[in-house]
């Protein structure tokens, strides 16, 4: 049975909402807001919520749309983050206990995909669960030490209903079910005061749940379904994938000061895209979760093409149940894998870490060529809170480039809650230059910088990164930003305030010495020293300052005579996503213009 089959064949009808719902995951993974929902919003939520998925919608999406039932999605965001919250605290104590029994133990989904995906907690995970692999050999441990802990075996939350559990709820749900390679889940009892206060506005936000009432008022579950061996049976036998392979792929990441040891991004895509198949075909039940997890962890970077064909020839049951899991995010979703993956945020168990600079998000230390002879390399440094991989004009352009044989690697430095200083960014953009020139000394590099990524690429060539060519697009030559205030009237409003002070800042906050060194770094009175030839796109939609600081460096470009070029297209928003068939075939042409292949001479030597 296909996962399409499976999906239309639920038990209730596949109907546009449905639909709209799969768009929506594709959508999200990619990084744009959904469109208009082919019903009213308080029927979108429901269905949302039936299947799984009311983490896709935000506030701010139904503000756009000038809904007034924003409560709900509201409501279910703030439990998700508490829950999860909760989770990580949870994961903390269990992991302190198992590390001093020497037993081995790792996450997947829920807390521990933000982690592999170096996601904030406040950005909700589709599942706050949390779902652990331990070793078949270590289970009896496992469980007597989960058991001493206080959690009970057998206990589990029906969907759609809210629990507010005394000692006969308990007993009352001990006969879940369990299921093959897994424990049936072990959960206890929580005393949680901030949903005892929320108790009125659960019940008005989620009036068609069913809540279950004892006399110890409202309470929750911490729950952990507990893996041993993921996969299936059949008349064939078992076939299955050994936790004890996957505690072999882990990663580390750092959450709320809690280490988090998570399957790795690759091992995590290709295992959900397995569980995703195969529990749709076997449940029958229409829940978009796992798939939405997948899609993300696509456009994250969790694919490459070696290691899944490497999982393939380990666990050939899997390779059937992937490809139909691809095949339907591809064509209900829009959502297909990566050519090849980044390097994971989190920290590799036993590898060489990323450096984090001091106030700043994680950068690798190095970024390398992706194949072995590489003709070019095209470095795009992204701007605020755009993640990698969501760009379809970066993804255009690595597609077009691929045919030529150079590569196009990105880097995402603003998108961390504490975000990297623009003079780091730029630091580190031409150490990324040097260390790719090491194993071939005469690859020609072009850097491309994509709004307050513009503004880091120009000073890095302006530092004397060894760029051939240089590609602004939204271009930032100042530190003026399209809000009420900029950052030098932030910082005149803060005159005695240190360099930690954090301040409201575009969508979220940034420290007051990120937005100094915004100011100090802004290269509009240096542009008389850049020589390199440039390319500069903008949006005709894009706002006033970028409109000036684009015909700005248009005006000194115009002077070099070097085959600089500007082109600006009407239809087109700041980071020209909106319009990236056309401007990735400009890159491209320009790039031949100037005779990217072969080398070029050295430019601001």
């Amino acid at each position: 049975m296909t996962l399409k089959r499976a999906f239309l064949d639920g038990r209730d009808a596949f109907d546009p909402v449905d639909a709209y719902l799969l768009r929506t995951i594709g959508d999200r993974a990619e990084g744009r807001a959904p469109g208009e929902p082919p019903c009213p919003w308080e029927e979108l939520y429901d269905r949302a919520e039936r299947r799984g998925v009311t983490h896709l919608f935000r506030a701010s999406d139904l503000a756009r749309a000038g809904a007034d039932v924003a409560e709900p999605y509201t409501t279910a965001r703030r439990l998700s983050k508490l829950i999860a919250k909760n989770s990580v605290g949870t994961w903390s104590e269990v992991a302190r206990a198992l590390d001093a029994h020497g037993l081995r133990i790792a996450g997947l989904r829920g807390p521990f995909l933000n982690g592999v995906l170096g996601r904030p907690l406040d950005e909700a995970p589709t599942t706050a669960a949390l779902d652990l692999v331990a070793d078949r050999e270590t289970l009896p441990p496992t469980v007597a030490l989960l058991e001493s802990l206080g959690f009970v075996k057998g206990l589990g939350i029906r969907d759609r209903r809210f629990y507010r559990l005394g000692r006969q709820g308990v007993r009352d749900l001990e006969d879940a079910p369990g299921s093959y390679g897994r424990i049936a889940p072990m959960a206890r009892l929580l005393e949680l005061p901030e949903l005892d206060q929320a108790e009125n506005e659960l019940e008005l936000s989620f009036a068609r749940r069913q809540s279950v009432r004892t006399a110890n008022g409202v309470r929750c579950l911490s729950s952990i379904d507990l893996h041993f061996d993921l996969g299936y049976m059949d008349e064939e036998g078992e076939h299955s994938i050994p936790a004890r392979d996957l505690l072999d792929r882990t990663v580390s990441s750092g959450c709320l000061g809690t280490e988090l040891r998570a399957v790795d991004l690759v091992t995590h895509t290709w295992l959900l895209a397995y569980r995703t198949c195969l529990d749709s075909a076997r449940l029958g039940e229409r829940r978009f979760e796992p798939v939405a997890d997948v899609a993300v962890l696509l456009r994250r970077g969790g694919w490459s093409r070696d290691l899944v064909e490497q999982a393939y020839r380990t666990y050939p049951f899997i390779e059937a149940p992937v490809a139909a899991t691809l095949e339907f995010l591809a064509t209900e979703c829009g959502v297909e894998p990566l050519a090849t993956a980044p390097r994971t945020p989190a920290r590799a168990t036993g590898r060489t870490a990323t450096e984090r600079d001091p106030g700043g998000a994680a950068l690798p230390d190095a970024v390398n060529p992706g194949r072995a002879n590489p003709r070019g390399l095209i470095l795009v440094c992204h701007g605020w809170d755009t993640t990698l991989h969501s760009s379809p004009l970066v993804r255009r352009l690595r597609a077009k480039e691929a045919a030529k044989g150079v590569d196009v690697v990105e880097v995402a430095p603003f998108t961390d809650p504490d975000p990297t200083d623009v003079s780091r960014v730029a630091a580190r953009l031409a150490a990324h230059i040097r260390a790719a020139r090491r194993g071939v000394p005469d690859l020609p590099v072009a850097l491309l910088g994509v709004s307050l990524g513009s503004s880091a690429a120009i000073t890095a060539v302006l530092d004397g990164a060894e760029a051939d060519v240089l590609v602004t697009v939204g271009t930032c030559l100042s530190a003026d930003i399209a809000m009420p205030e900029g950052p030098e009237r932030i910082l005149e409003r803060h005159p005695e305030a240190d360099d930690i002070t954090l301040v409201p800042f575009l969508s979220r906050t940034a420290r007051l010495g990120f937005l100094r060194d915004l100011a100090d770094s802004a290269p509009l009175h240096r542009l008389a020293d850049l020589r390199t030839p440039t390319l500069v796109l903008e949006g005709g939609k894009d706002n006033p300052w970028r409109h000036r600081d684009g015909e700005t460096l248009r005006a000194h470009t115009e002077k070099l005579r070097n085959g600089s070029r500007f082109r600006s297209f009407p239809a087109g928003g700041h980071t020209l996503d909106d319009t990236s068939i056309g401007a990735a075939a400009e890159i491209v042409d320009w790039l031949e213009s100037v005779g990217f292949h072969p080398r070029l001479p050295q430019a601001n030597t």
